[in-house]
């Protein structure tokens, strides 16, 4: 599966003869290499030859361990301890969560409207109660026509968030559709539900 990931990831290069390791030092010296690699294997559809959810991601992870193993950690379970790290600036996982931050302007810009789907209501009762919002860390979002298969007792939908980043197909669920919001994005309520609320970004 690898071997037919990287055969893929060449064709979209317009390189079929391109070695892996020539790719790796391209990675690391060429800014728009490493920018059109990364966006190719976060957008493959999930219709793709490709079947397995994590194929694509073992590929980031052999041509850029550290960013490859944040991404992974973020997306298979780790997310509530790099969101500590984020937001207290210390912890096991601040490491990954520094990856994070520089690598994620390297992942296409995604503006549709995207949804956060959370069991945990009083985790959002100050937006509830001042129609505010300011992420104090990355939030995990899911693309129209995607869904989680967590419990859900209330949805947050951001319409044309203005530095969303796409992570698709790197994601360890792919059949999320996710999308990073970053971390000090400002959001301001514009309509309410019972279990739904509809932000729009206000700040950066």
């Amino acid at each position: 599966m690898k071997d037919l990931t990287y055969q893929e990831l060449r064709r979209l290069l317009e390189n079929d003869e391109l070695s892996f390791d020539a790719l790796v030092e391209g990675y690391k010296s060429d800014e728009k290499l490493r920018r059109k690699v990364i966006s190719i294997l976060a957008s493959l559809p999930r219709e793709s030859k490709i079947k397995e959810g994590n194929a694509l991601l073992i590929i980031l992870t052999r041509i850029d361990p550290a960013l490859g193993g944040a991404i992974h950690r973020w997306t298979s379970g780790r997310f509530a301890e790099m969101r500590s790290a984020q937001e207290k600036g210390q912890g096991a996982f601040l490491g990954d969560v520094r990856c994070l931050e520089s690598g994620l302007r390297h992942f296409p810009l995604w503006k549709k409207e995207v949804r956060h789907t959370s069991a945990h209501r009083l985790r959002w009762q100050k937006t509830l109660s001042t129609g505010r919002l300011e992420l104090t860390s990355f939030l995990s979002c899911s693309r129209l026509g995607y869904k989680t298969d967590y419990a859900v007792n209330i949805t947050l939908v951001f319409r044309k968030p203005r530095n969303a980043r796409l992570l698709g197909s790197l994601s360890a669920h792919h059949g999320e559709g996710e999308v990073l919001l970053p971390r000090g994005a400002q959001f301001e309520m514009v309509e309410r539900r019972k279990a739904e609320i509809t932000l729009e970004q206000v700040g950066p």
